[in-house]
């Protein structure tokens, strides 16, 4: 998985998207651990969850496997309260609404860290809950709070234990609501089931898999990224075009501009001239100028560009934004530069024009 996110990263060349991007694609490597699954297994029953278990453990160069049970249901009632009924705003409200995985674990999931209460150990004297940070937030559950769900038309109870954060979304750990062994028995589950294979032998085991179990559903997550990485070639091309013309624009629009005062630009050569200044002075002059209009326009861009990843990431794709000295320097000193090379370009000759055709004319 790492190898197919990091190819598709050297694809991004548009400075403006490797800026973008270049924070989520590092938080998405340093974070998916190493036995994360690349394949999941759907539709699972408890009259398979035993041959499945053993199919899994007799095939070769399989890691870490799993079968993890899933419950549907809806949260009633939050310490005797109607879960319509608490004052939510309306996206917290319409969450209470939707229809969540119950699922049960005896230890702490993996990449799970308990930061409110603890977790609990046998032997269990009543239902306890594990609740997730984001459910714990828009629904204000608390610590010891009664929660009821209907799973089935079966009344669920249960006591919030602790509430816990998910470093990494994995099957079963990103539950929102897990409880301790035992609440949830007699209650009609499916399973899940995750499996770390290699790429080269995945065609194979799916084979294997529906051969022996029809009614099982396998998904390859690899032709998922596969997809997700050729849509991100095209919108990366997209953006590349629009950097590239905006590019170009700006170089027209700074030529038409140095051409359009030309004239003016030799009336002050002529002037300076005059007033003794040597053709290196002028010469210096008219860099700095360039300078200061290439470094003002890099630092405006750079800026903007630095607002909008702000925003981009933040707010749309909910990742950490962490602000770069280094591209922003160098995005300021490449237009600084082009500023430069394009203001040279378009006034060459202006230096070579002598005061005394200039004072006749006038």
């Amino acid at each position: 998985m790492e190898g197919d996110i990091r190819r598709n990263y050297r694809k991004l060349q548009s400075p403006i998207l490797k800026k973008c991007t270049y924070f989520t694609y590092r938080q998405i490597v340093k974070s998916a651990p190493a036995d994360f699954p690349n394949v999941f297994l759907l539709g699972v029953t408890r009259n398979d969850k035993q041959a499945i278990s053993d199919f899994l453990d007799h095939q070769t160069d399989i890691g870490a496997h799993a079968l993890i049970p899933s419950i549907s249901s809806h949260l009633l009632r939050i310490d005797g309260r109607a879960a319509d009924r608490i004052a939510m705003e309306r996206d917290e409200r319409r969450y209470s609404q939707m229809e969540f995985s119950l699922t049960w674990s005896e230890s702490v999931p993996p990449e799970t860290r308990v930061i409110e209460g603890r977790w609990w150990r046998a032997p269990y004297h009543e239902p306890l809950i594990s609740v997730g940070e984001n459910a714990a937030q828009r629904l204000k559950i608390r610590l010891n709070s009664l929660l009821e769900f209907d799973a089935g038309g079966v009344m669920v109870r249960g006591r919030v234990a602790n509430i816990r954060e998910a470093e990494f979304a994995r099957p079963g750990a990103s539950n929102q609501f897990i409880f301790s062994p035992g609440a949830l028995n007699g209650l009609p589950a499916s399973y899940i089931g995750t499996a770390r294979i290699p790429d080269s032998r995945v065609a194979e085991f799916q084979s294997a898999l529906f051969r022996d179990f029809p009614n099982v559903t396998s998904i390859d997550i690899g032709q998922v990224l596969t997809r997700v990485q050729d849509l991100l070639n095209k919108i990366s091309q997209v953006i590349r075009f629009v950097a590239l013309f905006a590019i170009f624009s700006g170089i027209i629009i700074l030529a038409a501009g140095v051409v359009s005062t030309r004239y003016q630009r030799i009336r002050e050569v002529v002037l300076l001239k005059t007033l003794g200044a040597t053709r290196s002075q002028i010469a210096r002059i008219q860099a700095a100028e360039f300078l200061i209009i290439g470094s003002a326009s890099g630092l405006i861009g750079g800026l903007l560009a630095a607002v909008a990843a702000y925003y981009l990431l933040g707010n749309l794709l909910h990742t950490e934004f962490r602000f770069q000295w280094i591209p922003f320097l160098a995005g300021i000193v490449a237009t600084a530069a082009l500023s430069i090379a394009t203001g040279w370009l378009t006034s060459r000759g202006v230096l070579n024009h002598k005061p005394l055709e200039i004072l006749r004319e006038n």
